[in-house]
């Protein structure tokens, strides 16, 4: 099993630690994703911010889909007019694909 971690568990991490996080890391069962990780290059990561930044690309990346097959899922899914952005879509599109076969409508 493995867990991709969004940009807010990994900025509340940062901030105050998280000990389900820490022993997920230690269990090496986190993705990550390149948006997250420009999410958090976007913000204030930990001093040295060019080490933790480096640390963050070393994890296993999720699968990607493409801009069409997340487009494909929020037709399919019908997850327009939610609130949610692209980042967030895209990630869920990720987990999705990573776990089981691409996306298709």
């Amino acid at each position: 099993m493995s867990v991709l971690v969004d940009t807010s568990v990994w900025v509340d991490h940062f901030r105050y630690g998280n000990a389900r996080l820490a022993w997920l890391l230690e269990a090496d069962m986190v993705l990550v994703h390149p948006m997250v990780i420009v999410e958090i290059a976007c913000g204030t990561p930990p001093e040295p911010r060019a080490q933790t930044l480096a640390s963050l690309r070393l994890l296993r990346p999720s699968q990607q889909p493409t801009l069409a097959e997340v487009m494909d899922f929020i037709e399919g899914e019908k997850l327009y007019g939610l609130g949610c952005g692209l980042v967030n879509i895209a990630l869920l599109a990720s987990a999705l694909i990573t776990l089981s076969p691409p996306i298709k409508n």
